[in-house]
């Protein structure tokens, strides 16, 4: 007989973390670690949908509404994010069928549109998403295996970043790694504020320092530093869960550039993870294949295997959908 929860309290959340665990295509995004994170985090509404059979787990679907704005202007911003999910046993498409069916039922009210971001290939359970009406769409990412040893991971690395890397290393850089019984909150807010300069730069929204905060305190988080003497020129922050390392925030500051402070970064974070038992290292997406993207061209340039998981979107509220892009592009000419 099958069974949906969608009450976290009625969840025992060891079951969950055990089906998550062993599940083949496993990861943090869909652990209950994640729900804390998001339910830490300001404008974060996390929601769990998880599915039993003879009081055994057999699906689950995290997922989290993120609202950018804070009053009226933040029912145009309302998006809900999968990653990494539905998990099913057994790609049990009707399953894939249930969650999604209850989901829908959920971000009908609380979300403009929805979009997942796929971590591995979902097309076992793709006539789901187009039953749905689901579009997919290329999103890329790169993997890049830490079993193979230091000599064959430097023989894959392109001769730029090779070059780049040396560099950094006649510039003196060092790279200090904090494992959570050694960062610090003062290393996190350091961080966040080279982190919240990149992505101002970019122009990309980023989540409440509450978020990598929370991550500290689920003990999941790895913080890489670059450092010229006592100065912080950069940082990596990197989600630990089984034996993937998964890159997660990154950046350095612009003034320090010249120095090559982010390619020694991701450096001695591969050989890190090579040296602690860590299989492979997820870059977290690489962009759109039809769009130039130069943060793909740096990743790219590491080596890794290409892949293209893709994500699958739809709009719940056409019409909120409309005027939320005409109010933002409003908003922005106003605070231009």
């Amino acid at each position: 007989m099958l069974k949906i929860v969608t009450d976290i309290l009625a969840i025992d959340l060891q079951e969950w973390s055990k089906f998550v665990y062993s599940h083949p295509h496993g990861n943090i995004f869909q652990s209950p670690e994640m729900y804390d994170m998001y339910n830490r985090t300001k404008k974060y509404s996390p929601d769990i949908i998880i599915v039993y059979e003879n009081n055994q787990i057999i699906g689950c679907l995290l997922s989290v509404v993120i609202t950018e704005h804070n009053g009226r202007i933040g029912l145009f911003s309302a998006r809900s994010v999968v990653i990494g999910g539905p998990l099913v046993s057994n790609n049990d498409i009707a399953i894939a069928k249930l969650m999604l069916l209850e989901y829908d039922k959920k971000m009908k009210r609380k979300a403009i549109y929805s979009q997942f971001r796929n971590t591995y290939n979902l097309l076992s359970v793709n006539n789901a998403f187009q039953e749905y009406k689901y579009k997919f769409k290329s999103h890329l990412n790169f993997l890049i295996s830490l079993k193979q040893s230091e000599e064959a991971l430097w023989e894959h690395i392109g001769s730029r970043r090779k070059k780049q890397i040396k560099k950094a290393i006649k510039n003196n850089l060092k790279v200090e790694v904090l494992t959570p019984d050694s960062v610090t909150e003062d290393i996190l807010l350091k961080c966040y504020d080279i982190i919240t300069g990149v992505y101002r730069k970019a122009g990309l929204p980023l989540a409440d320092k509450d978020f990598i905060f929370s991550a500290f305190h689920n003990r999941v988080l790895i913080v890489f530093i670059v450092k010229a003497g006592h100065e912080i020129l950069g940082c990596r922050l990197a989600l630990s869960y089984r034996r993937c390392l998964l890159g997660w925030y990154a950046g350095s500051y612009q003034k320090y550039y010249s120095l090559f402070p982010n390619d020694i970064l991701i450096w001695e974070t591969l050989r890190w993870g090579m040296n602690n038992g860590y299989e492979v290292f997820d870059y977290g997406g690489a962009g759109s294949p039809n769009k130039p993207y130069g943060v793909r061209e740096f990743k790219a340039q590491m080596g890794g295997e290409l892949i293209n998981p893709g994500r699958y979107e739809k709009t719940h509220k056409p019409f909120l959908m409309l005027l939320g892009k005409v109010g933002m592009k409003t908003f922005k000419m106003i605070r231009r």
